[in-house]
């Protein structure tokens, strides 16, 4: 049985994974189970602890109970959350997992990723649509980069589906599109170009083999997800994001498949910074309205 802490209960994303987890009808009942969870918010940690049958509500993201956790995820809704939590996650010394987004800094990023080298600690943050099918699909027909020759991934930038003035950050909903496009790219970005047009936003990535990749990230459009690949025999293909696919199931099964040895293909940890790194670029590409590098 593998036993699981959640920190951090204000997103909906905690119902997703412990629903299939903890209900009897889950795909993972009785393989694994939540049995512990801590809010920033202890009330609304203890009305879904509840209705999820999960048994310990924790006073502290602190508490020593985390070392007897297999697995450790951090499911925060926003970005800005994630990063005391995931320190005390990594310094229980088990595996960690961080929900999109990793971070809303890359200086964050940064430390929780030399925190986690420093002790050994497995560690993976991705955006679950990494593992949607349609996305996984592409990446069997595309096992390298080696036939791929651009990618255009699409999410929305700012939507009005959640009141919070923090979804108007760049990493809230932007990461999706940014880490469908770099688990199927597999090259390091190394500097963006950011253009606002009345729709949205547009991002040219440039690559260190000088290839070029791209993000649309739509402003109050219809919420889509979707991915175009160009490979080098000509074929254009377009995938859709299903908003109700199993991508949620399929990365617990990931996540539990590799308990001990997070560092997979799948989703480096290098793939999870540059994820960040590109949308902070974004941000001071659209404010200095020029090219921006990643790195120096």
């Amino acid at each position: 049985m593998i036993k699981i802490a959640i920190l951090g209960c204000d997103s909906t994303h905690t119902e997703a994974y412990t629903t299939l987890i903890n209900a009897v009808e889950g795909p993972f009942y009785n393989k694994a189970k939540v049995c512990w969870i801590w809010g920033e918010d202890h009330h609304q940690a203890l009305e879904k602890a509840a209705i999820l049958k999960i048994e310990t509500v924790l006073d502290s993201p602190d508490s020593e109970i985390l070392k007897s956790a297999d697995l450790i995820m951090v499911v925060g809704r926003f970005g800005d959350s994630h990063f005391k939590p995931a320190i005390s996650a990594i310094k229980s010394g088990r595996p960690v997992f961080v929900d999109k987004p990793f971070t809303n800094s890359d200086q964050e990023a940064v430390q929780l990723i030399q925190l986690a080298e420093e002790r050994n600690v497995p560690l993976v943050s991705f955006s679950p649509l990494r593992f949607a099918d349609e996305i996984v699909s592409l990446r069997d027909q595309y096992p390298d980069n080696s036939k791929i020759q651009t990618v255009i991934a699409t999410s929305p930038m700012i939507t009005r589906t959640i009141h919070d003035e923090r979804v108007n950050s760049v990493y809230f909903y932007s990461v999706h599109a940014i880490d469908m496009l770099l688990s199927l790219v597999k090259k390091r970005p190394v500097s963006v170009n950011a253009h606002r047009h009345s729709n949205g936003v547009w991002v040219d990535i440039v690559f260190d083999d000088q290839s070029i990749s791209a993000l649309n990230l739509t402003i109050d459009q219809p919420e889509t997800y979707q991915v175009t690949l160009f490979d080098l025999d000509g074929r254009i293909i377009t995938v859709n994001m299903d908003p109700d696919g199993p991508y949620y199931r399929n990365t617990l099964a990931f996540l539990f498949k590799n308990l001990e040895n997070l560092k997979s293909d799948s989703a480096p940890l290098i793939q999870s910074l540059d994820s960040i790194r590109v949308l902070t670029a974004v941000e001071k590409s659209l404010t200095n309205h020029k090219q921006t590098l990643l790195y120096g």
